[in-house]
């Protein structure tokens, strides 16, 4: 009898399981066709009166951003009749309750929703903070926080990176029910269950973040920037807010200013700076550009060029590629030494791509080469001879530096110094036949033929002493 009653329980846990994931796989395959979608478009495309919920929950959703609560309400009782079960318009529906100080009604909004997924994050949060902040009941609060870390530790999986997540939206909520010390040291367990502090920090941040309309974002940013352990990833995060809804960019280029001044001042603590910064460095130049900007634009271009050459300055060791250090050209096209030369992170690679300038703080002797690169071909014309100038007499230090180097002059007209360059880095690299090639068809597009049989024949003699070997 009791196999038989321990045998129910477990398929009534995992019916719930099933339950739960069948309505979240179905919002995430819907879900992002209708965000893609423009609102007009949405509104047309729900009066053909569709089968699903999730068209009418995202409609929802942007009434609610725009605070449009009455037709809001109208989409998420929609996606109920619909589909009872949708946790999704239950708590759209909650959330609309609060701002009409409705809160009965919000309260049974948000315990349907954590009825069908009993970890319900966002769910759980409002719960906390109707009983904490609106009806002064913190003690029924921290029982309904109780019940969510309890369901998380009974349904979530055990592994330890989902597990500091879970904690992570623990001290989210109790920091939105302003328990401050509670959020904190629910951070601290989320922190020992993972091996990357700053990561943790960024997505308590980023959750935090996602219990609060825009208004308050700008207020809470500033807040953490404050903390040393958040100040990074808030600033980085402060920039967007700014560039999004600054409408004259006076705001932007304040903040703008302020960053370039605290990189100074973290440079000349020989403290590094890091890729978030180097993108939002990037993301300012491109904000600027769009703008038109052209005294912002030509700002941040010389404060580039300072802060890379004050890196420099101070570790000039750094970046400078031994010898026996050199790879092929084309096999390492980014990265060549783990210690001397690092990688630029993704992001900041995703963003400079078709030619846009490329920014890294990370590798300042690539970051002032490319930007002499930019000033000598696209800039204005008092500034292209200055910057070729320079480019002829630049001396590089690191690997990758040779190849743009090389590249440049080749594209304008110096094939000797391309050459020598080419050869320098093929000198000292682990030559392929590919290589040699490679640099025979370069020379050749741009009518060198000379050169490119030169290559040509260097690859040849590759391929014999491959032979030989």
């Amino acid at each position: 009898m009791r196999s038989l009653i321990r045998l129910s329980v477990l398929v009534a846990v995992f019916v719930c399981t099933i339950s739960v994931l069948s309505a979240n796989q179905l919002y995430n395959s819907e879900i992002e066709q209708y965000r893609r979608m423009k609102i007009n478009e949405l509104r047309e495309f729900v009066k053909s009166d569709p089968s699903s919920p999730v068209p009418y929950v995202e409609l929802g959703d942007r009434y609610l951003r725009s605070k449009d609560y009455t037709n809001a309400e109208k989409m998420y009782l929609k996606a109920k009749v619909i589909d009872p079960e949708f946790r999704f318009a239950y708590e759209g529906l909650g959330q609309i309750y609060i701002e009409w100080k409705r809160f009965d009604e919000a309260i049974i909004c948000f315990e349907k929703a954590i009825e069908r997924k009993s970890f319900h994050f966002q769910a759980y949060g409002y719960l906390a903070e109707i009983y904490a902040v609106h009806l002064n009941k913190r003690k029924r609060a921290i029982e309904v926080l109780q019940t969510f870390e309890d369901n998380l530790m009974k349904f979530g999986k055990k592994e330890q990176g989902i597990r500091a997540d879970y904690y992570i939206q623990l001290a989210a909520i109790y920091y939105k029910i302003d328990m401050l010390s509670e959020s904190r040291a629910y951070l601290e367990s989320a922190a020992q269950l993972s091996t990357n502090r700053e990561s943790i920090n960024r997505v308590y941040v980023n959750s935090i973040l996602s219990m609060y309309d825009e208004d308050m974002k700008e207020k809470l940013l500033i807040e953490f920037s404050r903390e040393k352990q958040f100040e990074q990833y808030a600033n980085f995060m402060l920039q967007g807010f700014y560039r999004k809804h600054s409408k004259d960019s006076s705001d932007y280029k304040k903040h703008v200013t302020n960053f370039v001044n605290s990189l100074y001042e973290k440079i000349s603590k020989s403290q590094n700076v890091s890729g978030n910064e180097s993108l939002t460095f990037c993301q300012a130049i491109m904000y600027f550009d769009q703008k038109g900007d052209s005294i912002m634009l030509r700002w941040l271009t010389e404060q580039t060029l300072k802060l890379c050459e004050l890196i420099l300055n101070n570790n000039p060791d750094d970046y400078i590629m031994h010898n026996e250090k050199f790879e092929s050209i084309f096999r390492h096209k980014e990265q060549v030494s783990e210690n001397v030369y690092s990688k630029p992170k993704s992001k900041t690679r995703k963003v400079f791509k078709s030619g846009k300038p490329y920014i890294s703080f990370e590798n300042p002797e690539i970051t002032i080469l490319n930007t002499y690169i930019q000033l000598a071909e696209n800039g204005k014309s008092s500034d292209k001879e200055k910057y070729r100038n320079l480019l002829f007499g630049f001396k590089p230090k690191c690997f990758r530096s040779y190849q743009i180097l090389a590249d440049f002059h080749l594209r304008n007209n110096s094939p000797e110094i391309a050459d020598t360059l080419y050869s320098i880095i093929l000198e000292k690299s682990r030559l392929k036949k590919s290589d040699s090639e490679k640099l025979s068809m370069k020379f050749s597009m741009y009518n060198y033929y000379n050169l490119s049989k030169k290559y040509l024949d260097i690859a040849a003699k590759s391929i014999d002493q491959d032979t030989i070997n």
